[in-house]
């Protein structure tokens, strides 16, 4: 059973005797360079194993190699940078920016989201995040009530879209997938205070997110 952990927490300060961190390696591959986290300092050892595990396997990912290792990797590219957003003693949060070309009619770029709860070395998914009330379309009205467009067409490019997310100490930013990260792309940062009544329980996160 995955143990519900209160988002709220992120509000106090962290115990003193808790020391997690995340140190950023840098590491060169066959089509340019890549970093991800490296975290250190949990008091169990095995959630600190799996978790850097689960990490250097996505790493592995970032490559060109779709269909098996290629021979000829010339005039292709692919490099990705993570940044740490949150770490304490509670939660990892860190994004990933990416940026390759592995052939066809133009690069990509895309920013993927990772968030781990350090007490069960689980992910932490936006259905953990929040309760039922603000998710899918709800959550993006949520998001679109005030905000204000440079270009205001750029709504009709918020329909029907999937959200991630990264944690702050007191706020949480939300990514849309949009495809290619065009000109309307941006991020959406909302207080945890504002978020507060749609953080779950631990009734409910244990009966419908189980």
């Amino acid at each position: 059973m995955i143990i519900f952990f209160a988002l709220l927490i992120l509000l106090l300060p962290v115990a003193a005797h808790a020391e997690p961190s995340a140190k950023v390696v840098e590491e060169k591959t066959r089509y340019g360079e890549i970093s991800y986290p490296v975290l250190s300092g949990l008091a169990d050892k095995n959630i600190e194993q799996s978790i850097n595990t689960a990490i250097k396997e996505e790493a592995n990912t970032w490559n060109c190699d779709f269909d098996g290792e290629r021979k000829d990797v010339s005039g292709l590219d692919y490099n990705a940078w993570s940044e740490v957003k949150l770490i304490n003693e509670n939660v990892l949060s860190y994004t990933v920016g990416q940026d390759y070309f592995c052939g066809g009619a133009h690069p990509n770029q895309q920013i993927d989201t990772y968030n781990y709860d350090l007490s069960t070395g689980s992910s932490i998914t936006i259905h953990h995040l929040l309760t039922d009330e603000l998710s899918g379309e709800k959550l993006t009205a949520f998001l679109l009530k005030d905000h204000k467009f440079d270009d205001e067409s750029c709504k009709d490019a918020y329909t029907e879209i999937n959200w991630d997310f990264y944690l702050r100490e007191k706020e949480t930013v939300f990514l849309p997938r949009l495809s290619g990260n065009g000109p309307c792309w941006e991020e959406f940062s909302i207080t945890n205070e504002k978020l507060q009544p749609y953080f779950p329980t631990g009734d409910e996160f244990e009966e419908d997110r189980n």
